[in-house]
């Protein structure tokens, strides 16, 4: 219908529109690129894009086309339209002439953005290629979760126990502990470090208090320093007593940008860091201000590059799936944007041949999956390659009724591999929507055992997090976070975009 009353609507006022009054051709030079569509360069005969003051232009008609859509003269503007997918309504993105767009050789020359984005695709530039790259994001997750449901089902369940207005108290619980013998010495070391950590969130605001043992790492490190001479035997004592209790509270609201902590433990490192702390003290650090804690992890992805949209989709959950994982960090990690699609399927292969549905077994109202050896070396396509490296090699996962995931991990080497000596990794964790538990054992012959658990618990709270100290405390200030660590503030340029 959209289509049709478009259509009629063209037809009636041809004679009256002329061509759109768009800016004239700019009289900057243009460098001729290309453009590539989930992989395929579409092809431009008569008008080619353009490379113009960073932004890649491309010949509206053609590009619409290319993407399944048709154009249409109507009121002085060009509607795109583009048709629904499975019964959704149509997408109508209308350009109209401005600065951005001109009109050159027949041909109106907008931004690729400009179109691209509207209909779903991430749009990145790739400089080895001269080209835009855009891809069809959504189509790609869709394709690698088909095989995924299991493991998605349960991701889903596991996040329905979070709302972004809500507020919630996280308490962390962190225990290590190291046996290490010296070789040289003979002697054996315990190492000991415990970490506790309670957080307070709201959409706008955290606040932390986190302490932490961390003393016997000190006395190990300390030691060396001072018996070598890089510091004093009474600044090494210093340093040792303030890790014993090393106690740090934050508190941030993030509509303002203002940060205040305290680390009490400064007061004890005075002679060592020429400050004049006291334990009391507050410190203040301007930060920019943003809305929300959404908006804060949007700085760090356009850091990265990465499609605000793309931001969007990851807070707002829609890439909590396996094939959102999947792409997310192909998007991240592959050398170049037209590598990203084929990156993602590839390792959506192997995932699947590990983790796909097919290699869940039913137990009653729970879905299991044991990886071995023998998985491991058909995905490898090396017969027995594992065998003669592992004693015990084995994953196994649950995936419980209400969404909750068991996991075991045990592996052992061979002694005949390391030439006598023995390896072993072995670990637990229990998750769920509002818990984590981990265990995690390490054990390498005489020299090393290692053992390290967490526990972390997520509860919703009335508790409103505090975002400044408390009435009539001493306040430092430190300035921005540009002065204090060297940075402008301003964003990272984007010299070329496509």
């Amino acid at each position: 219908m959209k289509k049709f009353l478009s259509l009629v609507l063209s037809l009636a006022l041809a004679l009256a529109l002329a061509v759109p009054s768009y800016a004239a051709e700019p009289a900057a030079q243009a460098e001729t690129v290309g453009v590539i569509v989930d992989g395929e360069r579409v092809a431009f005969s008569d008008a080619m894009p353009e490379l113009r003051s960073g932004n890649t232009m491309v010949p509206l008609k053609v590009l619409v086309e290319a993407l399944g859509g048709q154009v249409t003269p109507l009121s002085g503007t060009l509607l795109c339209t583009f048709d629904g997918a499975d019964g959704q309504e149509d997408t109508e993105i209308s350009v109209r002439p401005d600065g951005s767009s001109y009109y050159k050789n027949g041909y109106t020359y907008v931004p690729v953005r400009d179109i691209a984005e509207p209909l779903g695709y991430d749009v990145f530039w790739d400089s080895g290629e001269r080209a835009a790259v855009l891809i069809d994001r959504q189509a790609v997750i869709d394709q690698i979760d088909q095989q995924f449901t299991i493991l998605n089902g349960a991701l889903t369940q596991l996040q329905q126990g979070q709302d972004l207005d809500k507020n919630y108290r996280t308490q962390m619980d962190y225990v290590l502990s190291v046996d290490a013998l010296d070789e040289i010495s003979g002697e054996r070391t315990q190492v000991d470090i415990t970490l506790s950590a309670e957080t307070i969130t709201s959409a706008d605001a955290i606040e932390l208090e986190l302490h932490a043992d961390l003393s016997d790492l000190g006395d190990l490190i300390l030691g060396d320093m001072a018996k070598n001479g890089y510091i004093t035997d009474l600044q090494a004592a210093a340093v040792g007593k303030a890790l014993e209790d090393l106690t740090l509270e934050g508190r941030y609201d993030l509509t303002t940008g203002d940060l205040y902590f305290r680390v009490s433990a400064l007061a004890q490192l005075n002679e060592l860091t020429g400050l004049n702390a006291n334990s009391d003290d507050w410190y203040h650090l301007a930060l920019p201000a943003v809305s929300s804690l959404e908006e804060l992890s949007g700085i760090w992805l356009d850091t990265l590059g990465l499609p605000r949209d793309l931001l969007e989709q990851a807070q707002s959950g829609e890439l909590n799936s396996i094939g959102g994982i999947i792409y997310l960090y192909s998007t991240l990690f592959s050398e170049t944007p037209s590598q990203i699609t084929g990156n993602a399927e590839m390792a959506a292969q192997v995932m699947a041949q590990l983790f796909g549905d097919d290699n869940f077994q039913t137990s009653g109202s729970t879905r299991k999956l044991h990886i071995g050896t023998e998985d491991l070396e058909a995905l490898l396509g090396q017969e027995g390659l594992l065998e003669e490296m592992f004693k015990t090699l084995g994953l196994d996962l649950t995936v419980h009724q209400d969404g909750s995931l068991s996991i075991a991990l045990d592996l052992a080497f061979q002694e005949t591999y390391l030439d006598g000596d023995s390896a072993s990794v072995a670990g637990n964790m229990e998750l769920s929507s509002d818990k984590v538990e981990v265990e995690l054992t390490l054990h390498l012959s005489d020299l090393i055992n290692l053992q390290y658990n967490l526990t972390e618990t997520i509860q919703e709270t009335t508790d409103q997090p505090q975002t400044t100290p408390p009435a009539g405390a001493n306040v430092v200030e430190l300035g921005n976070f540009g002065s204090v660590f060297g940075f402008s503030g301003d964003p990272l340029p984007d010299l070329i975009s496509a």
